[in-house]
């Protein structure tokens, strides 16, 4: 699993994803990770999403990170579309669909990024923009 698919496991189902005996889907709507992440259904005794329109209308899963499409029990990115309405396109250049999550894949992601313009770090490499290295 590449290091964005893990973060993105960490993001949407927090530090532990521990099944909790008797919980129920109605408590999972309750939690603020479902506005946040979309993890409102159940699956396996864990709270976690269950419907496209969970993802849809995740707060950080799909408005911040572009991962607004179930793929299995989580939600992940399926169109470059969806990353670059994604709030990090803009400020981190993560606009291209790079495996299930959003990075930095081309140059034209990491030059219209805040972190170019901030940080000078406009080139990409794994799905994140960095500096260019010139063999130094």
């Amino acid at each position: 699993m590449s290091r964005l698919a893990t973060i993105a496991l960490v993001l949407t189902y927090g530090c532990s994803a521990e099944s909790v005996a008797g919980l129920t889907a109605q408590q999972c709507a309750a939690e603020t990770t479902c506005a946040a992440f979309g993890t409102c259904g159940l699956v396996d005794g864990v709270c976690a999403p269950t419907s496209e329109l969970h993802c849809r209308n995740a707060q950080n899963a799909c408005q911040t990170e572009g991962r607004c499409a179930l793929g299995g029990a989580t939600c992940v990115a399926a169109t470059d579309a969806d990353c670059r309405a994604g709030v990090n396109c803009k400020a981190l250049g993560h606009c291209s669909r790079f495996e299930d999550v959003c990075g930095a894949v081309t140059v034209d992601d990491c030059q219209q990024s805040q972190r170019c313009l901030l940080f000078k770090q406009c080139e990409p490499k794994l799905g994140e923009c960095t500096t260019e290295d010139h063999g130094h």
